[in-house]
């Protein structure tokens, strides 16, 4: 098939690309470079690569027309960094994907449209596990931001009857993440260990997915019914860890020193955990990485590169 990955040089999707491009598919992506890190890996693969900036660009016609799969990726992911420079984060996570959306609608309206959000939309946690009806309430402008670029995709499907489907995912750890910053904490804690620097560690709980997990749940969205299009389905393990119980497992790799947290972030949503049995129960898939295994093979694939 034809697929478009916008933010195709980013953590998931440049997993995502390499992914497809083994399955025999052809890829084309998009993607400015600046949180993304991947690009020349990506585009040795890629059918076609543009870099370029969605929300200040156009993405050539030869890639958007006669494509069958988009995977719109594109944005930022700081909690942080949005709320320092929100108009920045708007133009990557709103006006970028609506770009994108909008131009498929005029060059591939038949196309599946698959977006990903996140479970900072929710806010702040009321219970667990989370389904897709728990209220939302974002503590960040990046929420805000993900949530309305999600809705945009959906009023699609309900006024052009365009095919969109919505992700939102969990904490995402593994190969190809930027280790730049904290923003993905998990790798940021894998990233402190091998640099011998500190850690300091939140009394918290997170549901952590490992990327290979995650790009095998947007692979099985292209093959969701059509009924389904303009839904939108919590992606996660569905089970939680502690943050101390995944850097005691890091310990188990490498030697590293912590110390705990009383409080977390006030940008935090707290403990969460994504009940998956929606996505499970459409698509058929379900999370097989075994954590400390996960952790093992990110650990191997940054030792050296950082």
């Amino acid at each position: 098939m034809k697929i478009l990955i916008t933010g195709g040089a980013g953590f998931i999707g440049s997993n995502l690309c390499l992914s497809l491009a083994k399955d025999g598919h052809e890829i084309h992506i998009v993607d400015d470079c600046s949180t993304g890190k991947n690009w020349e890996e990506v585009k040795k693969i890629a059918h076609r690569s543009e870099k370029l900036n969605i929300a200040s660009h156009v993405i050539p016609t030869r890639i958007l027309c006669d494509l069958e799969i988009v995977f719109n990726l594109v944005g930022r992911t700081s909690h942080s960094g949005s709320m320092i420079c929100p108009v920045l984060d708007a133009e990557s996570n709103l006006m970028a994907p609506l770009k994108t959306l909008d131009w498929i609608k005029q060059f591939s309206p038949k196309a599946k449209i698959i977006y990903t959000g996140t479970r900072g939309q929710y806010g702040k946690i009321l219970q667990n596990p989370v389904n897709e009806s728990h209220p939302i309430n974002p503590l960040d402008i990046n929420g805000i931001n993900k949530y309305a670029a999600e809705q945009q995709h959906i009023l699609y499907h309900k006024y052009y009857g365009m095919k969109t489907f919505g992700l939102r995912l969990t904490n995402i750890f593994g190969p190809r993440h930027q280790m730049d910053t904290p923003d993905g904490v998990l790798n940021w804690f894998i990233g402190q260990a091998l640099k011998k620097e500190p850690i300091r560690v939140a009394d918290a709980y997170r549901d952590a997915l490992f990327v290979d997990d995650c790009v095998e749940a947007l692979k099985a969205t292209m093959f969701l019914d059509d009924k389904y299009a303009g839904e939108v389905f919590n992606i996660g393990s569905g089970t939680t860890v502690s943050l101390e119980e995944y850097v005691k497992i890091i310990e188990s790799f490498i030697p590293l020193n912590y110390t705990k947290l009383k409080e977390e972030n006030k940008l935090e949503i707290g403990t969460y955990v994504a009940d998956i049995s929606k996505f499970k129960e459409a698509s058929g898939w379900e999370p097989k990485c075994n954590l400390k295994e996960s952790i093992k093979k990110t650990i191997d694939f940054y030792k050296g590169k950082i």
